[in-house]
């Protein structure tokens, strides 16, 4: 069962995706199925409107989802019936986004989170023929054991949201594991990573992995306020601090 602390953070993206339309009409984004969330869980009042400081911080988030959306929805306009995977994704709203978004949605979606989170997800969630959720107990580790990659299933794998994976370490053993599950006639996969590893094109370059970078998120400047130029410094963009996302693919191995 989630404690408070938990379900808070479980939480906050959502606030942050419902209110993104009023709190930042100039970006694009909308999540009329966050609002349905909040209202399943009786959390209305986070719509009241945030700090400055806060919506700082929900533009580099918004802006880091709508990104993912767009290669997501690039992908399934390439691969109708492929199939999208969220690992560690939390009160994800990503497939209700998608499917509003494409004119004749084929595609199967499935989550893979705790069992406490998946708990939280089915009581929020009506249950949907193609939108499945499965549990582990270690998501970021354990999610190829959920997949059936028997299935000539065209993938593309989200990875990290709610928990970020910015260890090279983990990286490369998820790789490793793919590339044991993979033959060579399955599909390529398609994986983006959510939050950045540092040197990561550099590591990339430099290791054995079958992966190469389709895409990556460009940078993102907030044009701030007068009201935070005594956080200037602090929140100063840095380059080197700054999310990335990173659209990657898996080939499969070489007979």
């Amino acid at each position: 069962m989630l404690d408070l602390m938990q379900l808070s953070q479980l939480v906050d993206p959502v606030r942050c995706r419902a209110t993104a339309a009023s709190e930042l009409g100039s970006i694009g984004f909308v999540d009329r199925s966050a609002r349905f969330v909040l209202g399943r869980l009786g959390m209305e009042s986070l719509l009241e409107d945030g700090s400055t400081i806060s919506r700082y911080r929900d533009f580099s988030r918004v802006s880091r989802w709508q990104w993912i959306d767009k290669q997501v929805t690039s992908f399934l306009e390439n691969y109708p019936n492929g199939q999208g995977i969220e690992v560690d994704g939390g009160l994800s709203t990503r497939f209700h986004r998608i499917s509003e978004l494409l004119s004749w949605p084929r595609f199967s979606w499935k989550t893979i989170n705790t069992h406490d989170v998946v708990d939280c997800i089915q009581y929020v969630f009506p249950q949907l023929d193609n939108c499945s959720n499965a549990a582990c107990g270690s998501p970021a580790s354990e999610w190829t054991k959920n997949v059936c990659w028997q299935e000539k299933l065209t993938r593309i794998v989200i990875i990290g949201e709610q928990r970020p994976t910015t260890k090279w370490e983990a990286f490369v053993t998820t790789c490793e594991d793919i590339e044991k599950k993979m033959r060579a006639d399955s599909p390529e996969l398609h994986i983006l990573l959510s939050h950045s590893i540092e040197n990561f094109q550099v590591r990339l370059k430099q290791s054995n992995l079958n992966v190469q970078i389709y895409s990556q998120m460009p940078a993102v400047v907030y044009k701030r306020s007068k009201l935070l130029n005594i956080f200037n410094q602090a929140l100063k963009v840095n380059k080197k601090n700054q999310i990335q996302c990173h659209h990657l693919i898996v080939s499969p191995p070489k007979e």
